[in-house]
């Protein structure tokens, strides 16, 4: 038998797998649910019911494309500003190690959101480039990188005092 909608009254509870669903995910306000992942979905008004157990299997396949979405634009962000700037010269601005922007090409590593975001805010603007470089020079209103900073000193151990 059938259940019926508890929103509604009028239809039917189905499993309902379809593309083009779109869930706000994290950071990302329209990302694509799998279109395999079945929902149960009310026949009448549509609603979608999600509970406990369904929620987690939903947040494991949304980190998943969450993920690949991540990495879809920072290859992107990275293949835009490669003809603007080496890539030797962008990592240091970003505070990244050498060599980190071609493990993120190669997916040996995974891009975090904010470095994303980062990236696609320079690749959108080459002046940014620039304005990003002058905030790192010293005596200039900005801040050097921490390897170029003087080390914070450390405390006095108990048995110096």
């Amino acid at each position: 038998m059938a259940r019926r909608c508890p929103i509604c009254g009028e239809g039917e509870i189905r499993e309902v797998a379809r593309s083009g669903r779109r869930l706000p995910y994290r950071n990302v306000p329209d990302l694509e649910v799998p279109a395999d992942l079945a929902i149960p979905t009310c026949s009448a008004c549509g609603e979608e019911l999600i509970d406990a157990q369904l929620a987690r299997r939903l947040d494991e396949r949304l980190a998943g494309a969450y993920e690949a979405a991540l990495s879809s634009k920072a290859d992107a962000a990275i293949r835009k500003l490669a003809k603007l700037v080496p890539q030797r010269d962008l990592e240091p601005l970003l505070g990244l190690s050498a060599g980190y922007l071609s493990k993120l090409k190669k997916g040996e590593k995974r891009p975090s959101s904010p470095l994303v975001a980062a990236l696609m805010l320079l690749a959108s603007d080459v002046n940014r480039l620039a304005e990003l470089g002058e905030l790192w020079r010293v005596g200039e209103g900005g801040a050097a990188p921490m390897s170029d900073r003087a080390r914070p000193v450390k405390a006095a151990s108990r048995s110096a005092r």
